[in-house]
């Protein structure tokens, strides 16, 4: 059996036992809340099925960018960005997007959306100006939203 056949199937045994145990102590924590224990039991399911591994890594790794700059998010936000990174959606464009992106108002959620035209990027947020980040996703302007002119 050829040596980089054999590393390869160590790494993908020792990634999927690292994914395992990081997921087993998320969910054993007492302080981790639901949302938490579930994206670190799917990142684990997606490491024993997919390539590779470290996807509990990454997961516990989203949002840091947003963190560093002092803006609170949500689990569902960090959820959202590991989810739709295959979607063309990285944590720096969330960022540009919640930094420099148009912003509306959704009568029907009552949040907030920042949304930049050029990545058509949109992230949720609780206030016209700052806020904590809610969720994140692609696509157009909604018509249904309010052009806010002016951010306090």
């Amino acid at each position: 059996m050829p040596i980089p056949l054999i590393l390869w199937g160590l790494f993908e045994l020792g990634s999927g036992v690292y994914d395992a145990h990081q997921a087993y102590k998320t969910y054993r924590d007492p302080s981790a809340t639901a949302d938490e224990k579930s994206e670190m039991m799917y990142a684990a399911a997606a490491s024993a099925i997919g390539p590779g591994g470290g996807y509990t890594a990454l997961v516990q790794r989203s949002g840091r960018m947003f963190e560093k700059a002092g803006i609170e998010v949500t689990d569902h936000f960090k959820n959202r960005l590991v989810q739709r990174g295959s979607r063309g959606i990285s944590e720096r464009g969330a960022l540009d997007a919640y930094n420099n992106g148009r912003v509306y108002f959704d009568p029907n959620t009552k949040n907030y959306v920042r949304h930049d035209s050029k990545t058509r990027i949109s992230v949720v947020v609780d206030k016209p100006s700052g806020g904590k980040a809610i969720s994140v996703f692609e696509g157009n302007p909604s018509p249904g939203w309010q052009h806010v002119r002016w951010r306090p």
